[in-house]
């Protein structure tokens, strides 16, 4: 079970890397798209960087050898 754990936050690391290093293609264009009002590129970097830190958050949350002092 553990195993299969650290594979999935392994996989959320490499999922994290993958978009904050490659933002979407379209963005190349310079297309100017906005959600609810706000630009397309500040929605994008708010959702990865939670995407980002709720990963780092799981990681130590599921972490076995975290070494409390007993």
């Amino acid at each position: 079970m553990v195993l299969n754990r650290m594979s999935f936050i392994k996989a959320w690391f490499i999922f994290d890397a993958i978009i904050a290093l490659f933002p979407p293609f379209y963005w190349l264009v310079n297309r100017q798209d906005s959600f609810f009002g706000y630009p397309a590129t500040l929605v994008y970097f708010l959702l990865v960087s939670c995407c980002i830190t709720a990963s780092v958050v799981v990681a130590y949350v599921i972490d076995p050898n975290r070494g409390y002092a007993r």
